[in-house]
């Protein structure tokens, strides 16, 4: 083993007879901890970590030096030469450890003027000062190069204490600057979340302690590590791959996976790096970085740990899809992936490999569970498309469409798979189907509507499939415009089903003209106004309850709901369009749907529009009115099932409105309190 004087004579003569070579070093020095500036720490944290340590501590001794120590392996021979030779690291890149370079701990040039190492049988000094009086005055010294004796008395019970506690590595930092002050108040808990060994890190300062534990635990999709710095507490589940360096973190919550924060959302190279994701997750792995490990460099090796990643997102997906259901959450992480078309002009970066990698491993994916299914395609349910056809369609075609159903097991997937690239199934393949297969009356208005109000709908190859696509209610059958003659009687409820739908009328009886319909058919379809009945009303009284004074009627109606011992779950989606206002899910599972009307009494006018008629025709006996008078001090509601038997509708011709001026159901009455 050499002695610290050995290698300092070594150094020295090195120094004399090539000392621009030590003038090269000095600058290099400089160039690397610049590099380095707000790492200092990350770097000695990535060292013990790599020296297998479970506890890591920093510790102010005064405003001017600070202790840094960790229980870790202690220095070998071969440690300290690639401490002292720049470049010179033990660690290989493709070993188990973080580092391998061998330069960042020159990091620490940065903020000090002496450093002392106390390790195993070492004890040495570095300092610029006392390397200089050994050298020729023209001859630039790097801090971190020759090792001298190490002499500080003054440390001694400090270094005493902290060997006791079962700390062996332990450095000495006599610092010219606040730069380490300023990293310890700016360290992240998410430092330790990729470390193989250390499970605690301490900052003992004059003014603060800043404690960080780790806890890690397994479970069926990976570890789960449990982040605690100061009561702030974090979840991550980390996956690692099976072979290599590679790993992802997903902030985890209620046993689920959630969205991090978007700085939260960076790329690790084991330890944090500069550069951001917009997938809400944190991938890690061996990233070809600048010397300070803060920006990464797209080359054959990070694109290979971006493949290894996205092999681990690849499993979870695939478990998701053969399951049926997303128990985990990770649809919603993944629907955030997106392609940037431009990045080949303003040139790669290591978030559009990110998201290219997992986009071509997703399509993988659905591309093996179609063949697993033994179909050759997949597709996205367009909004006109009913889902009772879909089962239908897919059975006897070489295709699966993804529709609601999977949007409510895997909430999310469709938009991850248009983010894919996945198409949503074509009206051209719907027409085309529609000879085969009877669809559903739904389907075949909405298919109607949406070739007639398409701007590209009247194209020559769609008005030929819609003249042979059985699509149209005649003589009680579904049946094709080419198969009918011009005596032939389409349904009056068909007809009014689709003008009850539409904006605009006149697009309706073009297309139809177009595929060739008579004008005595073309008169089926024609709007026609009735007289409006004068206003009855009959209710029926019903217990009174007491809900609290909210906003809007909608939310009023919801609480009134609520009560109710058979509901389980009461859900406000009025903004959302979808033709109605409230979900409501009974504990035997059955689902209502409630359209709140706002009345300035109970027999007034109300209307229905398009969307909800059609919506009320869909769900039938699930579907409910909700006719609320609401006044300062209490609430008043009918309840009318299945409107669309129950009420007498007329239609006026302005944009399509049903209109009802009589309706009778069950009143339900609620006082009204403030909020206090």
């Amino acid at each position: 083993m050499p002695t610290i004087q050995q290698l300092a004579n070594s150094f020295i003569q090195e120094a004399i007879t090539s000392p621009v070579l030590m003038n090269d070093l000095a600058t290099m020095e400089m160039y690397i901890a610049e590099s380095y500036t707000g790492r200092s720490l990350i770097e000695l944290l990535q060292n013990a970590d790599d020296a297998d340590a479970a506890r890591f501590l920093v510790q102010s001794i005064d405003d001017s030096t600070f202790i840094a120590a960790n229980n870790g392996r202690e220095f070998t021979p071969e440690d300290l030469q690639a401490l002292c030779r720049s470049g010179a690291s033990t660690k290989q890149r493709k070993s188990n450890t973080i580092g391998f370079r061998g330069i960042g701990f020159k990091a620490v040039v940065n903020y000090s003027e002496n450093v002392h190492v106390i390790s195993g049988g070492y004890s040495f000094t570095f300092s610029r000062d006392k390397s200089s009086r050994l050298l020729p005055q023209n001859i630039k010294v790097p801090l971190i190069r020759i090792p001298h004796e190490y002499n500080e008395i003054r440390y001694n019970s400090y270094v005493d204490e902290l060997i006791n506690q079962g700390y062996r590595t332990i450095f000495i930092f006599e610092t010219i600057n606040n730069k380490l002050m300023q990293e310890i108040k700016e360290f992240s808990a998410d430092c330790a979340l990729f470390l193989n060994n250390i499970s605690e890190i301490v900052f003992y300062t004059d003014d603060s302690t800043k404690t960080i534990k780790s806890q890690k635990t397994k479970n069926s999709y990976g570890t789960l590590c449990r982040l605690d710095m100061c009561d702030n507490k974090s979840e991550w589940l980390v996956m690692k791959a099976m072979k290599g360096k590679s790993s992802i973190a997903f902030k985890w919550s209620d046993d689920r996976i959630i969205p991090c924060e978007r700085d939260e959302a960076v790329v690790h190279s084991f330890l944090p790096t500069q550069e951001n994701l917009s997938i809400p997750l944190k991938v890690n792995g061996d990233f070809s970085t600048e010397p300070s490990r803060a920006r990464v460099a797209c080359d054959d090796e990070t694109a290979a740990a971006v493949s290894s990643c996205a092999e681990l997102i690849a499993s979870l997906f695939d478990m998701v899809l053969h399951n049926g259901k997303d128990e985990i959450g990770i649809i919603n992480i993944l629907g955030h992936l997106k392609y940037d078309p431009i990045s080949e002009l303003r040139g790669i970066r290591v978030n559009d490999l990110v998201n290219e990698e997992f986009i071509k491993v997703i399509k993988a994916s659905l591309s093996a569970f179609s063949l697993s299914k033994n179909k050759k395609n997949i597709f996205i349910q367009p909004t006109w498309l009913n889902d009772d056809d879909i089962d239908s369609i897919s059975a006897d075609s070489d295709m699966i469409i993804l529709g609601s159903d999977e949007e409510r097991a895997m909430p999310g997937i469709k938009q991850l798979l248009a983010r894919a690239g996945i198409k949503e199934y074509t009206i051209v393949s719907a027409l085309k189907e529609s000879k085969k297969v009877t669809l559903t009356p739904k389907t075949r208005i909405n298919l109607i509507n949406t070739i007639a109000n398409d701007i590209y709908g009247f194209s020559n190859e769609r008005v030929s499939l819609l003249k042979q696509a059985k699509l149209f209610d005649a003589d009680n059958d579904v049946i094709s415009i080419a198969e009918c003659n011009p005596d032939t009687v389409f349904s009056n409820e068909f007809a009014e089903r689709i003008l009850g739908t539409t904006e605009d009328t006149s697009k309706i009886s073009y297309l139809l003209k177009k595929i060739g319909l008579s004008e005595k058919q073309l008169n089926s379809f024609m709007p026609t106004e009735k007289p409006e009945p004068q206003v009855v009303s009959s209710t029926q009284s019903f217990e009174k309850k007491v809900i609290k004074k909210w906003r809007s009627v909608e939310k009023n109606v919801a609480a009134l709901l609520k009560m109710s011992s058979d509901v389980l779950d009461v859900e406000d989606v009025s903004e959302k369009n979808l033709g109605y206002d409230i979900k409501v899910k009974n504990k035997d599972g059955t689902e209502y749907y409630y359209e709140v009307k706002s009345v300035n009494y109970l027999g007034d006018t109300i209307s229905i529009t398009n969307n909800e008629y059609s919506t009320a025709d869909d769900y039938g006996n699930c579907y409910f009115l909700a006719i609320a008078q609401q006044s300062e001090k209490e609430m008043k509601v009918c309840f009318i099932c299945n409107p669309l038997k129950k009420l007498n509708l007329s239609k006026r011709v302005v944009r399509w409105e049903w209109i009802a001026n009589s309706y009778e159901g069950v009143v339900v009455e609620a006082k009204l309190v403030g909020d206090d």
